[in-house]
């Protein structure tokens, strides 16, 4: 009835990373969340925070996916346009950007809170070929 959680102190790396492990064996996935381990694991996602500065850190050492990225760089995000658009053979839409049909590796939520909407990520994407920062000759709008 009543599950007794004692504080410890001084848990090495090694069974912190162990133990994100374990909690993603017992639900079956290679990426889990810090809410997922919050629930599940043996120790508090701010011991593993502060550890490790960032969820996806203490993800990449763990050997998981990371499910979410953060910040990830503005040139990043126009290869992904340019290589979807060279997939589709045409410019994308938005829900050609759901990473669940395989096409896209960043979503379309992820442009739209980066330059406020997906039109504007597409305007800010032709700038960013306009200036000659990406190779122009092998992209054709």
């Amino acid at each position: 009835m009543f599950k007794l959680k004692l504080r410890r102190r001084n848990i090495s790396n090694e069974e912190l990373l162990h133990d994100i492990c374990n909690v993603a064996e017992r639900l079956k996935t290679k990426a889990i969340t810090s809410l997922q381990y919050d629930e599940y694991g043996s120790f508090g996602k701010t011991t593993v925070l502060r550890r490790f500065g960032k969820w996806n850190i203490a993800l990449e050492h763990a050997g998981l996916k990371v499910k979410n990225r953060q910040n990830i760089p503005d040139e990043e995000l126009f290869e992904n346009i340019a290589d979807v658009w060279r997939n589709l053979g045409k410019q994308p839409c938005g829900r050609d950007l759901n990473k669940a049909l395989g096409i896209s590796k960043i979503s379309t939520g992820t442009y739209e809170k980066r330059f406020g909407s997906w039109n504007q990520a597409l305007l800010s994407f032709i700038e960013y070929i306009d200036k000659g920062y990406f190779d122009n000759d092998s992209f054709m709008i």
